[in-house]
């Protein structure tokens, strides 16, 4: 009797021990700015409505410790807490998946297959600011760069690389779930031709 115990425990030990996870050590999931890593603690996909020029277009937004993703009754966007907040916005014509393969800057509309439209960040973002608008934050713009997306079921896998206008670097990683059935209405941007 006493082998037989040891021999199972010995097999349970082995199949859980040698078990692989489907996503990647939480401390993988960051941006780096300026060689300063940021963990992302929290990811979420929100749909843009309201807007022709962002028609098929969707913000991936990443929050650190302090920062929750939710919405009101309507589906709308709020952002909650304070931390550090970057995202992109980038073209995908299905509202709750994002376009596998390599999407690049495009930073004049119409926007297609590929693009991403501009990417933003905030070091010290907190709730008592709204929403981060893009054009009245002070920040630097994002100029050129890359995104990598695979999606396995539910995990999503991204990588990115920017250069910013002051010549930063700003780059990470996540591979997670994306929160999603966000929307996030865009008709008071008015854009000039």
């Amino acid at each position: 009797m006493k082998p037989t115990l040891t021999l199972l425990l010995t097999i349970l030990y082995v199949f859980t021990g040698c078990q692989k996870s489907n996503t990647k050590n939480r401390s993988d999931n960051h941006f780096k700015l300026n060689e300063e890593n940021h963990a992302i603690e929290k990811a979420a996909l929100i749909e843009l409505v309201g807007n022709d020029v962002l028609n098929n277009m969707k913000v991936v937004l990443f929050g650190s410790e302090g920062i929750r993703f939710d919405a009101d009754i309507n589906r709308e966007l709020q952002i909650k807490g304070q931390g550090k907040l970057m995202g992109f916005i980038i073209y995908g014509e299905n509202p709750t998946l994002l376009d596998k393969g390599n999407h690049y800057i495009n930073l004049r509309p119409p926007y297609e297959k590929g693009d991403v439209a501009l990417s933003f960040y905030s070091l010290d973002w907190n709730e008592e600011d709204e929403l981060l608008r893009y054009e009245e934050n002070n920040g630097f713009i994002i100029l050129a760069g890359k995104v990598s997306i695979l999606e396995n079921q539910e995990l999503t896998s991204l990588t990115f690389d920017f250069t910013v206008e002051n010549g930063s670097i700003l780059k990470g990683s996540y591979q997670g779930e994306l929160q999603k059935n966000m929307i996030y209405n865009t008709d008071h941007i008015d854009f000039e031709n």
